[in-house]
């Protein structure tokens, strides 16, 4: 039992440094990186890539909190270098096309 909560809390961590790094990049093309507000994500991995989706919702030009969207993010598989690929929609449709595209890249790994 203890292995198992040592390797969730390894495997967490791991994840937890990747949504950082994620809204860290987020947050450099906002024109109100404080204003950031973050919600759910969820990263899928195959045997070429990882894609990941993270939730965002920030102040727009107007001043006013533009609604939640949700931010793509690519890494090769494995190597936790995430790249910033654009907004994609809402959170559920990032989360779609992120599990549509597994089987192209080589399904999970």
């Amino acid at each position: 039992m203890k292995q198992i909560i040592v390797l969730a809390a390894i495997v967490l961590c791991g994840c937890g440094e990747a949504h950082t790094e994620m809204k860290n990049m987020a947050r450099s093309v906002m024109k109100d990186p404080d204003s950031a507000k973050f919600g759910r994500f969820e990263q899928v991995n195959s045997k070429n890539r990882d894609w990941a989706c993270l939730e965002i919702n920030a102040k727009g030009p107007g001043g006013g909190y533009t609604g939640a969207q949700a931010a793509r993010f690519v890494s090769p598989a494995g190597k936790e270098a995430w790249k910033f690929q654009g907004i994609a929609g809402m959170f559920d449709e990032c989360v779609s096309m992120i599990h549509e595209m597994q089987p192209f890249e080589g399904g999970p790994r």
